[in-house]
Order: C-alpha cells, then sequence, then structure tokens
C-alpha cells in the first residue's frame, strides 16, 4: 500500500486570525468545546487571478482537560508540511501557507496560478470514554489537480492517550480483523474471494492491508484509504466499515469497544 505526504496541518486550538465560535451543546457529549475559524489571503494579484486563501476551521475544548485535549489535537493533527517545519498553532500555518505562496510567486512575475488551502477539524464522537476527531483538507499549489485527505484520530480519555487498533481488540487480533476486512472490502469491490488484487490496487505485493487510519463508530470501526494508498486519485477515497457484530470475539469485556456490543 502506498503512503503519501500531506500538504496540510490541522491545528493548534489557540484562538487566533479570524473567528466565529459556536459552543456545542450537545446532551450527549461529555467535554465543552467551540469551533475556531481562520482565513488568510495573499495580498498578491488579487486583481489578475483568483486569490491565493487557506481557511481553517477546528474545535477549541474548553473546561476540564482541556490543555491535555488541545495537546492531543495540536500533535496528532500537526502534519509535516513541506520544508521539515511542524507548525504549533493555527495562526502560523495559516501564515506560512500564504508567505510560501508569496514567496514562490514573486520570483515569477508571470506566475498568475493562485493556490487554496481548506482545512476542517470535526469532532465526529464525544463520549465518557471516547472521543473522536475527523479532519479533512483540501490543497491546491499548482499542478493537474488538489490533494484532498481525511486523518481519523480517536482518544481515550480516562487515561489520555491516542488510540491503536492493539488497545482496543484482544491479544493476535490481526489476523481475524484482517480476514473480516478483506471479506468485506471484496463484497464491496464486487470481487470473487479468490480474485487477484494484481494490477487493479496499490497493496504491497498484491496482499489486502488495512490501513492505520480508522475511526471508532457506534456500530463500527470504519477504516479508510485516501487517493493514491490504495487506488488512482480518480477513483477517490475508499472508505471501509468493519461492524462490531463481525469481530466480537476480539473484543474483550475490558475493552471501550464492548459497551458497543450490549446496545
Amino acid at each position: 500500500m502506498k503512503r503519501i505526504p500531506f500538504l496540510l496541518a490541522a491545528l493548534s486550538l489557540w484562538g487566533c486570525g479570524e473567528q466565529s465560535r459556536t459552543l456545542q451543546t450537545n446532551g450527549s457529549d461529555t467535554l465543552t468545546y467551540s469551533y475556531q475559524d481562520i482565513k488568510e489571503v495573499s495580498a498578491l494579484r488579487m486583481n489578475k487571478t483568483d486569490s491565493t486563501y487557506i481557511t481553517l476551521h477546528y474545535p477549541l475544548f474548553e473546561g476540564r482537560m482541556a490543555d491535555s485535549m488541545n495537546a492531543w489535537v495540536i500533535n496528532s493533527l500537526n502534519i509535516d508540511m513541506e520544508g521539515g517545519t511542524v507548525y504549533k498553532n493555527a495562526e502560523q500555518l495559516a501564515k506560512a501557507f500564504i508567505s510560501g505562496y508569496d514567496e514562490y510567486a514573486k520570483t515569477d512575475p508571470e506566475y498568475l496560478q493562485s493556490w487554496s488551502a481548506i482545512v476542517s477539524v470535526e469532532v465526529t464522537q464525544n463520549t465518557p470514554l471516547i472521543i473522536s476527531l475527523s479532519s479533512e483538507s483540501y490543497a491546491y499549489t499548482g499542478g493537474a489537480h488538489g490533494m484532498s485527505a481525511i486523518l481519523y484520530s480517536n482518544y481515550d480519555i480516562a487515561s489520555q492517550k491516542l488510540l491503536k487498533l492493539e488497545d482496543l481488540l484482544q491479544p493476535g487480533y490481526q489476523a481475524p480483523l484482517l480476514q473480516a476486512g478483506e471479506r468485506i472490502f471484496r463484497k464491496n469491490e464486487g470481487l470473487k474471494p479468490d480474485e487477484t488484487l494484481e494490477g487493479k490496487y496499490f497493496f504491497e505485493g498484491d496482499t489486502f492491508s488495512l490501513c492505520d487510519n480508522f475511526l471508532i463508530t457506534p456500530t463500527s470501526l470504519k477504516f479508510l484509504y485516501n487517493p493514491y494508498e490504495i487506488k488512482p486519485y480518480s477513483e477517490g477515497m475508499t472508505v471501509l466499515e468493519i461492524p462490531y457484530t463481525e469481530i466480537s470475539a476480539l473484543i474483550p469485556k475490558t475493552s471501550l469497544l464492548h459497551t458497543y456490543l450490549k446496545k
């Protein structure tokens, strides 16, 4: 499976730039958060072409555990940009994107192509045990097309750490989880059980594998392959959901997922 670099990072959670705050009061949520919005626009060539801009939308946690939650988002959603720099807050990231365009455009007075970047980070689940985020980004910096990506992360509120599959499933889960995933993948793709993957996908060694990008939902583990990971850009993203009912034997009673089996 090919691994691809993503241009954009998301985000620190300090208030900055242009802001829009909407307090979330969903009765099922256990942590309080509001959403911040930032937009930066390049002043170059605004009268000659479409403006270069970046917009950032992300949650700011408040009250109990605010420091750890905000630090988690910084560490887990800060994806390295070009040049090896990891930005510590949203304002810095936005200004770096615009200054990168300005510096590049000034080297070529005839360069009229605009850049754009959009990042939206949403809380998808906020329970007494787990909180999950989805970070959706799009960036265009020239070329045939822009790049889109969705990245998931899940946080154990009690231990205050990012969750991995080994934290949720019993030891030795890898083979049976892989088998369940491939069975569902083949069904979704219209493939026969013994049909080769060669020439159709980008799996390493033409052997099915699960990606590391997964989201905990109330009914399933949701895996998402971004463009170029297992398919060409033209085929977009691929979603694979493995229902908990399919892997109930892999979920111990001590797992944070076990509460979903009771519903």
